[in-house]
């Protein structure tokens, strides 16, 4: 039961046992003030607990200058929520030490970050780079296919008056692996460097096999003035 001090509302709470069937005296541990707390009422219609088998002493008389009985002996007869604290004494304690538990194992997962990186850069500093990857069985990713003009671009003029540019050159895949063969991209740009005409030269072959290489030819009509310089690239990740 919660029991609650008149004189300075301190809130405690003690077994129902403490206090018995027939009520005690007790006394605030924070203001010691006394009272008689009647026993905790018993749900309606339940029947009446038997009383307790120990029997309850008498409330002795307050001590005076000619009593044989010290003080502290009769605080300790009937003082018995002095070693309860107060509940809202205690919820304080309880919420600090789970902040100081959840600070304490934050610290030790930091720590062991903070290990895990200095080892692997000690792995890296060590070891090298390249000699770390060989160990690790890291594969380094195919040298990209090469695109070689095999002629200077031609315009030329058409039947009908239209401009025409034509494109010859081949694609060589310089590495000892396959590799499959993208569509390429063929940009006219100005002295600037900017893009002034684009157009899709379609893939001769979908694969290359290792040391291989295949031709490809393309024109365009109608290219503009400005055009000077001639850039081509792969269009995707093989592209460069």
């Amino acid at each position: 039961m919660i029991l609650i001090c008149p004189a300075c509302q301190t809130r405690y709470l003690v077994p129902d046992a403490s206090i018995g069937a027939t009520g005690r005296q007790v006394r605030c541990a924070s203001c010691r003030h006394s009272w008689f707390q009647d026993p905790p009422e018993a749900p309606a219609g339940s029947p009446a607990e038997p009383p307790a088998p120990t029997t309850v002493e008498p409330v002795p008389p307050p001590a005076t200058a000619d009593s044989e009985q010290p003080e502290a002996d009769v605080q300790a007869r009937y003082d018995e929520p002095e070693e309860v604290a107060p509940i809202h004494d205690r919820v304080p304690a309880l919420l600090g030490r789970q902040r100081r538990n959840t600070a304490k194992l934050l610290t030790i997962v930091s720590m062991i970050i903070a290990l895990v990186l200095v080892a692997a850069i000690g792995a890296v500093v060590a070891v090298g780079p390249d000699k770390l990857a060989e160990r690790l069985d890291l594969v380094p990713a195919p040298v990209p296919l090469l695109i070689e003009m095999t002629g200077k671009p031609e315009r030329r003029e058409t039947a009908s008056g239209n401009e025409l540019l034509a494109v010859t050159g081949r694609i060589v895949n310089p590495t000892d692996q396959p590799q499959p063969v993208r569509d390429i991209r063929a940009e006219l740009r100005d002295t600037q460097g900017r893009t002034v005409y684009s157009w899709t030269i379609t893939r001769p072959v979908p694969m290359l096999v290792p040391g291989g290489s295949a031709e490809f030819d393309s024109a365009a009509v109608d290219i503009p003035r400005g055009a000077k310089n001639l850039h081509l690239s792969f269009i995707g990740p093989t592209g460069s």
